[in-house]
């Protein structure tokens, strides 16, 4: 099962991804300054203007120290460059602009980032703004993925658990990525009605990079916590595709919830069929059903 966006639960993964595209720096001459920038730099904060899901440095630590996870980019002294977003990796180039400047390639996109006067890297973009601080002198461009596992298996310190993702920070951060959803359609679907959950399908919709998938309302029937997981047998009409969700939700909760697909597999529209599966865990990795989704 893929989980693309398991830390956008974390961090509207959504915003974080445009952030790390571009950010990075330390200056004063040209060639000279690029021993200054070699190594890694992790987030320091984040503040996404209109939302509630801003990251202060003491939110981001505990993150980072209780889930093992981490947002950093890496400068090597060759001009190649690693930006590893929980996991999350994108290759790229670095130079220096000028004395206070560096400018990263990403897939094709440049962008320059700034030092404040501080020495931080400082990265805005539509309101959104991230500061990132060096951590250390030698970069580690041979990062290994983070991963999410939902079995008991904790024997790696990479390995989050479910019940790692069940913070309060965990769920605004979810909550604002959701809430940056454009409904592209209407729908009314009732999936699942039981014990333990009501899930209802209401609208089709279309995240910030493009990526289509269905807009949804989790009721937590429980008394205990629960994570919403999409399986690994979804079908789009007839074709095979990767199923994207992870979503916490508290006992006797709500929450909205987005089921998508990469725009490279499949692009939903009101006349699309969807059919798979979507499972319910409990915080000690028990499962709790398993539900037909069937989308019309």
């Amino acid at each position: 099962m893929k989980v693309k966006r398991l830390c956008a639960v974390l961090a509207s993964a959504a915003a974080l991804l445009v952030v790390l595209a571009g950010c990075a720096g330390l200056g004063t001459d040209l060639e000279k300054l690029k021993s200054n920038y070699v190594g890694t730099w992790e987030l320091y904060s984040a503040d996404f203007e209109g939302t509630e899901s801003d990251i202060d440095y003491d939110a981001y630590q505990t993150m980072s120290e209780s889930f093992d996870i981490h947002a950093t980019i890496d400068f090597d002294s060759d001009g190649s460059m690693l930006v590893d977003v929980f996991g999350t990796q994108y290759s790229g180039t670095w130079t220096i602009k000028d004395e206070k400047t560096v400018t990263l390639e990403v897939e094709g996109d440049s962008i320059d980032c700034p030092l404040d006067s501080s020495g931080h890297l400082m990265f805005d973009y539509n309101g959104e703004s991230m500061v990132f601080e060096k951590k250390d002198d030698t970069p580690d461009m041979l990062h290994t993925d983070s991963t999410t596992t939902l079995t008991d298996d904790s024997s790696t310190s990479s390995e989050t658990s479910l019940s790692d993702l069940s913070s309060s920070e965990s769920d605004a951060y979810a909550d604002a990525y959701i809430a940056d959803i454009t409904e592209t359609g209407t729908k009314d679907v009732t999936v699942a009605q039981d014990d333990y959950v009501t899930i209802k399908v209401y609208a089709i919709g279309s995240d910030f990079e493009g990526d289509s998938g269905y807009l949804m309302t989790v009721y937590n029937n429980t008394g205990n916590e629960i994570f919403v997981v999409g399986a690994d047998d979804f079908k789009v009409n007839g074709t095979t595709v990767t199923a994207n969700l992870f979503r916490h939700i508290n006992s006797a909760d709500t929450k909205k919830c987005y089921l998508f697909f990469d725009q490279d597999e499949a692009v939903l529209t009101n006349s699309s069929t969807c059919t798979g599966t979507i499972d319910i865990y409990s915080t000690d990795y028990s499962l709790l059903g398993s539900y037909d989704f069937s989308v019309k």
